[in-house]
């Protein structure tokens, strides 16, 4: 519960559409490569918002 919380604060401070990564203070939006990231999505997705 606390990762989707800052994942929506995150959304709301940075303007990202999505829920967006932010990654040494740059935003990423990485919907597309968690689809074709070969551990698969799971651990990318949950890890949005960070």
């Amino acid at each position: 519960m606390w990762l989707q919380d800052k994942a929506e604060r995150d959304t709301e401070l940075w303007g990202c559409p999505n829920p967006c990564w932010i990654i040494e203070n740059k935003m990423y939006d990485l919907e597309k490569f968690a689809k074709q990231h070969p551990g698969g999505e799971h651990w990318i997705n949950y890890t949005k918002g960070q």
